[in-house]
């Protein structure tokens, strides 16, 4: 092989990972989607790859059927602990319970109208529930939804807060990857955040103050994209991320423009 061909050889991309790559990422969403049915019927084209692969001893289709049948089964398991157990029971039952959680994520506010109070959304894990007359020790993300006289509370404490909440407990969203959502009655402020996550927080508040007094899409945009913070983005920016298939930008830091 002369060195021209061996240089474009070498140029070629090596692709044969990308079916096994591509099942995976569909049995993942098909198995986490909350639909028996999808998992079911990946499941079933799994093992007909399999077959097919022993039949024709084909390496490329046994590895898309092993990731095909291993992305079906980790989101089977993962989704059966989010809405199976005495979570999924209250939250069908649309249940009062108690809860102690900690905060993931910075809260979403969300604007009132004439219909309906202003509120925000913010992500947690809950780490006790009380209901029912039961105690559960579980560790689940759950979206917590405020309003009312503790909505300045809740949009004020950082990250990582523990709270103690009364709440009404519903099921998530299909396919959210949440195992409820807690409309809270009643919440107090248990604890403030570790050192670790205190020292995130100093660094968020200065990053906020440095684009205090510029335009409401730097204001947001500037801490997604630096350290994940999309709370305070325009819905009308998000709008145009989603558009432009950029909203991977601000789900972790600005290393992605490297």
């Amino acid at each position: 092989m002369s060195g021209d061909e061996d240089e474009q050889v070498r140029a070629r991309p090596d692709l044969r990972l990308v079916p096994a790559a591509g099942v995976g990422w569909a049995g993942s969403w098909c198995a986490t989607s909350g639909d028996p049915g999808l998992s079911a019927v990946a499941t079933i084209v799994g093992v007909a790859v399999a077959l097919a692969a022993g039949v024709r001893r084909s390496v490329v289709l046994g590895a898309v059927a092993l990731a095909l049948l291993a992305a079906v089964a980790v989101g089977t398991v993962h989704q059966h602990r989010l809405t199976a157990g005495p979570v999924g029971e209250l939250a069908g039952q649309r249940a009062s319970v108690s809860a102690a959680l900690v905060t993931t994520a910075d809260p979403a506010v969300r604007a009132g109208g004439p219909a309906r109070p202003e509120s925000l959304a913010v992500r947690a894990t809950v780490l006790d529930l009380q209901g029912r007359g039961a105690v559960w020790r579980v560790r689940v993300p759950m979206v917590v939804l405020v309003s009312g006289t503790s909505l300045a509370q809740w949009r004020s404490a950082p990250v990582g807060s523990r709270w103690s909440v009364d709440a009404r407990l519903e099921p998530a969203e299909p396919g959210s990857g949440l195992a409820g959502e807690l409309r809270v009655r009643r919440s107090r402020l248990v604890a403030p955040p570790g050192p670790g996550l205190a020292l995130v927080e100093r660094v968020r508040v200065g990053l906020r103050a440095a684009v205090a007094g510029r335009s409401a899409d730097v204001r947001g945009l500037v801490p997604a994209l630096v350290l994940g913070d999309t709370s305070a983005v325009p819905p009308d920016l998000v709008d145009a991320f989603k558009v432009a298939g950029l909203t991977h930008l601000t789900a972790v830091s600005g290393g992605n423009y490297d």
